[in-house]
């Protein structure tokens, strides 16, 4: 969406963020046909003192998971996700990189 214009302003503000301290930028390379992440975008979330929720939208629907064994499927799914992309630091910067040449 936007064309290479917003593209590359993107990617530059992703590397921008990615060698900030506190966050971290993790690429799923193009070259894994499939991946843990496939089934769509979800948000985890940890309110101060309250049990772990997950926020899952697609097309037209959105939902809050509150039920604590759905929460751990979703949780799961973001920890092979992790497992699956690039490294946070150099590999995931390098391919940004790579990507806005």
């Amino acid at each position: 969406m936007g064309g290479e214009a917003v593209h590359g302003a993107q990617l530059e503000q992703l590397l921008a963020l990615g060698q900030l301290r506190t966050p971290e930028s993790q690429v799923m390379p193009t070259s894994r046909a499939e991946h843990a992440g496939l089934g769509g975008p979800f948000i985890l979330l940890t309110p101060g003192g309250r049990s772990q929720l997950a926020y899952v939208e697609v097309q037209n629907v959105s939902r809050f998971i509150t039920e604590p064994d759905e929460v751990r499927i979703v949780a799961a799914r973001h920890g092979s996700i992790r497992a699956q992309a690039l490294t946070p630091s150099d590999d995931s910067l390098t391919a940004i990189k790579e990507l806005l040449r």
